[in-house]
């Protein structure tokens, strides 16, 4: 295996490096040539990439990604080598705008004014997610086509998807990070009271609806396969 530097978002990280050394532990690989850096205030992926600092980068957005790592002219991910888009992936909420209360002022408003507060919270998540997402789909598929007009196909961004066995060192690692978290002693009582509320409520929430969406999975490949307007047109792809 190559010795790859990866740009990380920090849980992301901790979960990839406990993969990692899982698989050291169990003798699947002789040792871990994955090495870490943190974002770090004006030094961003593209520049990491263009230099040869990184090998790979968690990704954001398609929306965030385009505008940030395909300049119009010039080198992109694709070009020098950060070919491979992997899914499934985390759904990270990016470009949902948001604002964090002190919990001891937050305890010190009045019932009225948390209501306001937990309202407004509301109606400014939906809408900043609603803005961000509706442009997802149409921005992946710039990125997808982004190197198609070159004459080489060795710089064409592609969709990969994880291996079952990938797919399950990744989630058992990520099942070990959440539970070691409620006994981390580095962590303070109170916020692992609260954390473990809040994953108690999760857990519950997954486990009442499981059924429901279990039933309702489709197959990502089968969504909209097929579809057609009164036109002819495709689901599939974004309209022009």
């Amino acid at each position: 295996m190559k010795d790859w530097t990866i740009r990380y978002i920090t849980i992301a990280k901790n979960v990839l490096d406990l993969a990692c050394d899982n698989l050291v532990d169990n003798g699947k690989i002789p040792n871990k040539n994955l090495k870490f850096i943190q974002p770090t205030p004006g030094a961003g992926v593209y520049d990491g990439m263009m230099s040869g600092e990184i090998q790979g980068f968690e990704v954001s957005t398609p929306l965030y990604d385009i505008s940030g790592l395909f300049p119009a002219t010039g080198p992109n991910p694709g070009t020098v080598g950060a070919r491979y888009l992997h899914y499934p992936g985390w759904h990270q909420p990016f470009l949902i705008t948001y604002m964090m209360i002190n919990k001891d002022v937050w305890s010190s408003m009045t019932e009225q004014q948390q209501v306001v507060m937990t309202q407004l919270a509301r109606d400014n998540v939906q809408l900043s997610y609603s803005k961000s997402l509706r442009q997802q789909g149409r921005k992946l598929h710039e990125i997808l086509n982004f190197n198609n007009t070159t004459e080489t196909k060795l710089d064409d961004i592609r969709l990969v998807e994880w291996r079952n066995n990938d797919l399950k060192l990744l989630k058992n690692a990520t099942i070990q990070y959440v539970n070691e978290l409620e006994v981390d002693l580095d962590i303070s009582p109170d916020d692992r009271s609260d954390y473990k509320e809040i994953m108690s409520d999760f857990r519950k929430y997954t486990g009442d609806n499981f059924l429901y969406w279990n039933v309702r999975a489709v197959n990502n490949k089968e969504k909209y396969h097929g579809w057609k307007d009164n036109l002819g047109n495709s689901w599939d792809l974004p309209s022009e």
